[in-house]
C-alpha cells in the first residue's frame, strides 16, 4: 500500500472511529489531534478520565489512529485486573518493543530496568532509576520521529508502572513524547498521575442530540417516547445507551430496589468500582443496593445479620475513598445508579435473598419499605404478600412517591393468583407508568395485562391506556363509556376508581368540545363529588357554564385570602399535585388567568419533584397559555419549550401542538411573523385532522395576535371572527371574549366597526356569566375602541381606572390606541404622555413590532426619540413593593406569606404581576430592578 493510500485509508478510519465510536465528541477529538500534531516540537501527558462506558477509549484509539496516520510510533499498554499486584507489569509490556535499546544503557540503569522486568535478581530495584532508564529509553525510541505513548484502565495499572509513567511525565517539555493515559473517575484521582504534570481532562457525558441520536441508530425500532426514557436513564453515557435497553424488562418498572436490569457489558463494567473491596464492605453494600434509603442505623443492623457478627460505620470507608459511594446529606448514596444496580446484579442470588430478608426485618416500621423486602424473598403467589404490596402502594402515592408505588404493584401483581385481580393491579400500575413517562414499563405491563381474565371495566380501561398517547382526541364513544364506568365506580363505593375514570373523560374536553348530551352526562355523574371536584370537572366540558362558581371557590378567603389553602386541598386531593393541576386548569379554562399561574406553577413543582413527566407537560403548557394572556411572554416561552419537550419524550403529540402554538404566540407577539405563522398552519393544519376543535380556535387567536403585531388587520380580523361562528370549526365564543379588545381593535382600523358591535351584546353577556378578569378588560378596551361621540374620552379613562386593565402588555395597548385616539383630533399635547407610557412599556416587554408602532406615533405627537426611548419609571403598589423586596432578599414565597400573612399563592400572584412591570423575568434580577426604580425615584 503507497503511503499516500495508506494516509487515505487512515483518515477514512479516522473519520469512522469520530463517527460511530465518537458521537458528539468532536471538541475533544480536535484537542487530541492539536496535540498530536504539536509533538514535534514539544510533549505531552493528559490523563483523561470519566465513567466506565462515557468514550475515554475511542478517545484513545482516536488519537492513536491519528498519530499513526501522521507517521508517528505508537506505544499501547493497559491495566489488567490480574496484574495490578505484579509490580511494573504494566510497563513491561510498555516497552517490550523497545527493550533491546536497553543494553547501550549505563550499568546502573540497565540492572534497574532489567530488575524491574524480572531479568534479573533484585527484588526492589531503585524507584529513580527504573523511571530514568524509561525516559532514556523512551527519548531514544523517538529520535527519528515523535513518539506517542497510550495507556487504557490507568485505574488497574499496578503502582509501580504508574510511578514510572509519573516520573517520565514529569520531563516531557524538551521531549517529542506525548504521554495519553485514560482511567475511570474516582479510581486514579489520589494517585501519582494526579500529583504530576499530567493535565486532567474529564471526559463527561454526551450532549442531548448526540445521545439521541446514537439511540436513534443503535436502537431503530424503539418509540420515540421510549428512547426518551432510556436517554434520561443513561445520562449521556454511550455505552449505557447501547447496553441499556438490551437489559431492561419491558413492563419491569422502576424498583425500590436497584434498577434497571443491566447487561453482562455493564455488570462488569460498572461493578468492577466494588471488585477488590473488604467483605464487610461488600456485604454493606449490597444491603445499600438493595434499598438505597436505608438508615445508617438499619443497615449496619442488616449488615451484622448478614455477616453473624457486629459491623461499624469505619467499614465503609474503603468504599468512600474508592468513591463508590458517598455520604450526601448524612444519608449513604451509591455515587451513580448504575454502580448501585451493578453491586445488586454482581451479588449471588443468595446473598440478595439474605439482604432482603435482614431488611424486611429492619425496616418494620415503614409499611412501605417492609412489604417490598418481604415480598422480594417470595418466588410463589402469595395473598397476604400482595394486599400488604397494595396498601403499600397506596401509601406511596399518597406521599408522592409514584416509582415505589409502581413498583409494588407490579410485584402485587406477580404475588397474586387470582387472573382478574391480577389484570387489575398491573392495569393501576400502568396508568401510574403512564404518569411517570415510563412507556416501556407502560407498553410490558398492558401486555401483561391483556393476557389476563379482565373485568369489563378493567377491559375498558385497557383500551383507554392504548389510546393515552394515541395521535388525535380519544373517540366519544370511549368517553361515554368511561363516564357510565365513573358513575358506576361511585354508586359501589369505588371512589378512587369513579374519580379517575371521570377525570379522564372531562379532560378530552381539552382537545374537543363535547357534545351537549355527552357534557351533560359528565356533570351528572361528578354531582357525587365534593364542590371543588365537581366545579373543577365542570370547568373543563363546560367552562362558561361554571366559570363564576369557580371564580367564587377560588376567592374563598380559605383557599387564596388569609388563610393557608393547604386545609382545603388536603380535605380533596388524593395526592400531592392533582389538585392544584385540576383547579389550575381549569381556571385557565374559565380565563381565571392570575389565579391559574400560581396553581398550575405549584402543581409542576409538584410533579417534578415526584418524577410525574407524563403529567407535567399539559400543566405547562396550560401555564404557558395563562401567561399569554397575562402578557408574559418570556416566561410563557420557556414553560411552553419545556411543556414541548417532555411531551414529546412521552409521546403526547396534542400537547406538544399546543405548546408550538404558545412558541409562536411569543414570536407573533414580538414581530417574528413569518416563523410565528408558519408554525401557527402547521399546528393548526395537525389539530384539523384530529378534529382538535379547541387547538383550532387556538391557532385562530394565535394568528390574530400575529398579524395584529404586523398591522396586517384585514387576515387579523378574518382569524379573530372565526371564534364567533357557530358553523366553524374553531368556534369557541369564550376564547372570543378574551380575544374581543383585539377584534375591536381591528375592526376599528378597517372601518368595520359595526361588526364588532354587533357582537358586543354576545359577549358581554357571556362575561357577566363567567365573570372573567380577562374578558373584562377586553370588554373594557373593545367599548373605549368602538364608542363614537362625546363618550368615546369616558370610555378610554374609565378603561385606564380599571383595575382589569392593569396587565403591562394591555395597559400599553390601551394607553397607545388612546394616544391615537387623541393625536387623530390634533390634541397633540395631550397624547404625549400615554404614548410615551405606551412607548416605554412595550420597550421594558421587548415587543419590537409594538416598540416601533409606539415609536413612530410618539414622533408624529412630537415627541423627542431620546425622552420618548427611556423607560417609565415602574408604577408598584405598597404591597407590590414590600413583596418584590422580600423576593429579592432571596426568601421563599411561603417565607414572604408567613411574614406578611398571605397565601404563598397570593404571593406568587403579585410576582407575576410585579415581573413585567419591571421589565424582568425571574428573581434573580429583582435587585437590579429594585436598585434602578429606587434611583428613578430618588
Amino acid at each position: 500500500m503507497t503511503r499516500t493510500a495508506r494516509s487515505t485509508y487512515g483518515a477514512e478510519r479516522e473519520e469512522t472511529i469520530l463517527a460511530i465510536h465518537l458521537p458528539g465528541r468532536d471538541a475533544e477529538a480536535g484537542q487530541l489531534r492539536e496535540l498530536v500534531d504539536d509533538l514535534g516540537r514539544h510533549g505531552f501527558a493528559v490523563l483523561l478520565h470519566g465513567e466506565p462506558g462515557i468514550g475515554k477509549s475511542s478517545l484513545l484509539e482516536f488519537a492513536r489512529t491519528h498519530a499513526s496516520r501522521q507517521g508517528l510510533r505508537v506505544l499501547s499498554t493497559a491495566g489488567e485486573p490480574d496484574e495490578t499486584d505484579l509490580p511494573h507489569a504494566g510497563l513491561h509490556r510498555l516497552l517490550r518493543p523497545l527493550s533491546p535499546r536497553a543494553s547501550t544503557f549505563p550499568a546502573a540503569q540497565r540492572s534497574a530496568l532489567l530488575a524491574a522486568f524480572g531479568a534479573v535478581e533484585n527484588p526492589r530495584p531503585d524507584p529513580f532509576l527504573v523511571g530514568s532508564a524509561t525516559l532514556e529509553l523512551l527519548s531514544d525510541a523517538a529520535q527519528n520521529a515523535p513518539m506517542l505513548i497510550v495507556v487504557d484502565d490507568a485505574h488497574l495499572l499496578d503502582p509501580a508502572s504508574l510511578d514510572a509513567l509519573a516520573f517520565v511525565a514529569r520531563r516531557l517539555n524538551d521531549e517529542r513524547i506525548g504521554i495519553l493515559v485514560a482511567g475511570r473517575s474516582g479510581a486514579v484521582g489520589s494517585g501519582p498521575l494526579e500529583r504530576t504534570g499530567f493535565r486532567q481532562r474529564r471526559v463527561g457525558p454526551l450532549p442531548e442530540a448526540a445521545a439521541a441520536e446514537l439511540l436513534r441508530e443503535a436502537h431503530p425500532d424503539a418509540s420515540d417516547a421510549v428512547r426518551a426514557q432510556w436517554r434520561r436513564e443513561a445520562a449521556g453515557n454511550p455505552l449505557v445507551l447501547r447496553e441499556l435497553p438490551l437489559g431492561k424488562k419491558l413492563g419491569g418498572a422502576l424498583a425500590l430496589g436497584p434498577a434497571p436490569t443491566l447487561t453482562p457489558t455493564l455488570v462488569r463494567r460498572f461493578a468492577a468500582h466494588v471488585l477488590g473491596l473488604p467483605e464487610e464492605t461488600l456485604t454493606m453494600l449490597v444491603v445499600l443496593a438493595a434499598d438505597e434509603s436505608t438508615a445508617t442505623p438499619e443497615l449496619l443492623d442488616a449488615s451484622a445479620r448478614l455477616l453473624g457478627r457486629a459491623v461499624s460505620l469505619p467499614a465503609l470507608s474503603p468504599a468512600l475513598d474508592a468513591e463508590v459511594i458517598r455520604i450526601d446529606a448524612g444519608q449513604l448514596t451509591f455515587r451513580h445508579p448504575l454502580v448501585r444496580a451493578a453491586t445488586y446484579q454482581y451479588a449471588s442470588p443468595s446473598v440478595r435473598f439474605q439482604a432482603h430478608l435482614a431488611l424486611a426485618d429492619v425496616s418494620r416500621h415503614d409499611p412501605v419499605r417492609h412489604a417490598w423486602h418481604s415480598a422480594a424473598t417470595l418466588v410463589r403467589p402469595d395473598a397476604s404478600a400482595a394486599n400488604s404490596l397494595v396498601a403499600a402502594a397506596r401509601l406511596a402515592y399518597d406521599r408522592g412517591m409514584l416509582t415505589a408505588a409502581v413498583s409494588s404493584l407490579a410485584r402485587a401483581a406477580d404475588l397474586t393468583a387470582d387472573p382478574a385481580q391480577r389484570g387489575r393491579r398491573l392495569l393501576d400500575a400502568a396508568e401510574l407508568a403512564v404518569q411517570l413517562g415510563e412507556q416501556d414499563s407502560v407498553l410490558g405491563l398492558v401486555g401483561t395485562a391483556s393476557a389476563c381474565t379482565l373485568r369489563p371495566v378493567d377491559r375498558h380501561r385497557l383500551r383507554w391506556i392504548g389510546l393515552t398517547h394515541h395521535q388525535g382526541p380519544v373517540p366519544a364513544g370511549i368517553v361515554r363509556e368511561a363516564t357510565q364506568w365513573a358513575s358506576h365506580a361511585l354508586e359501589q363505593g369505588d371512589q378512587s376508581l369513579g374519580r379517575h375514570l371521570l377525570r379522564l373523560a372531562a379532560e378530552r374536553g381539552v382537545w374537543v368540545r363535547p357534545s351537549e348530551g355527552l357534557r351533560d352526562l359528565i356533570l351528572a355523574a361528578a354531582e357525587p363529588l365534593p364542590q371543588i371536584e365537581r366545579v373543577a370537572i365542570g370547568a373543563l366540558v363546560a367552562p362558561a357554564t361554571v366559570a363564576k362558581a369557580l371564580a367564587r371557590l377560588l376567592a374563598d378567603p380559605a383557599f387564596s385570602g388569609t388563610a393557608d389553602p393547604s386545609a382545603l386541598l388536603d380535605a380533596t386531593a388524593p395526592v400531592g399535585g392533582d389538585q392544584p393541576a385540576a383547579l389550575g386548569a381549569a381556571a385557565a379554562r374559565t380565563g381565571q388567568f392570575t389565579l391559574a399561574v400560581p396553581l398550575l406553577n405549584e402543581a409542576g413543582y409538584l410533579f417534578r419533584a415526584q418524577g410525574r413527566w407524563g403529567r407535567l407537560p399539559g400543566v405547562l403548557v396550560e401555564q404557558a397559555w395563562a401567561e399569554i394572556h397575562l402578557g408574559q411572554y418570556a416566561a410563557a416561552h420557556d414553560n411552553a419549550a419545556e411543556g414541548i419537550r417532555l411531551a414529546e419524550q412521552t409521546g403526547q403529540p396534542l400537547w406538544a401542538s399546543a405548546g408550538r402554538l404558545v412558541v409562536a404566540a411569543v414570536r407573533g407577539v414580538r414581530g417574528e411573523t413569518e416563523d410565528a405563522l408558519a408554525a401557527t398552519a402547521t399546528t393548526e393544519l395537525e389539530a384539523s385532522a384530529h378534529k382538535a376543535g379547541r387547538l383550532v380556535a387556538r391557532a385562530q387567536a394565535v394568528r390574530g395576535l400575529t398579524h395584529l403585531a404586523a398591522a396586517d388587520h384585514e387576515a387579523a380580523l378574518s382569524a379573530l371572527l372565526r371564534l364567533f361562528d357557530p358553523d366553524d370549526a374553531a368556534h369557541d365564543p369564550l376564547l372570543g371574549c378574551w380575544m374581543f379588545g383585539d377584534l375591536a381593535e381591528t375592526a376599528t382600523y378597517l372601518g368595520r366597526a359595526a361588526e364588532a358591535r354587533a357582537l358586543l351584546p354576545a359577549v358581554e353577556e357571556l362575561t357577566e356569566q363567567t365573570d372573567g378578569t380577562r374578558a373584562r378588560a377586553a370588554v373594557t378596551y373593545a367599548k373605549a375602541l368602538l364608542s363614537t361621540g362625546a363618550n368615546t374620552e369616558h370610555h378610554f379613562q374609565r378603561a385606564l381606572a380599571d383595575d382589569h386593565s392593569s396587565e403591562p402588555f394591555d395597559r400599553a395597548r390601551l394607553q397607545l390606541a388612546y394616544g391615537e385616539w387623541l393625536r387623530r383630533r390634533r390634541r397633540v399635547a395631550a397624547s404625549r404622555p400615554p404614548l410615551s407610557a405606551a412607548l416605554n412599556a412595550f420597550q421594558a416587554l421587548r415587543l419590537p413590532a409594538w416598540t416601533d408602532r409606539a415609536r413612530r406615533e410618539a414622533r408624529v405627537a412630537g415627541l423627542r426619540s431620546d425622552a420618548s426611548s427611556n423607560t417609565a419609571p415602574a408604577v408598584l403598589t405598597p404591597a407590590d413593593l414590600e413583596i418584590a423586596q422580600l423576593a429579592s432578599d432571596g426568601m421563599s414565597n411561603r417565607q414572604i406569606g408567613q411574614q406578611l400573612y398571605l397565601s404563598h399563592r397570593t404571593v406568587a400572584a403579585h410576582l407575576y404581576r410585579i415581573f413585567p412591570k419591571l421589565g424582568i423575568t425571574s428573581r434573580a434580577q429583582l435587585h437590579a430592578a429594585l436598585v434602578d426604580l429606587r434611583a428613578v425615584d430618588g
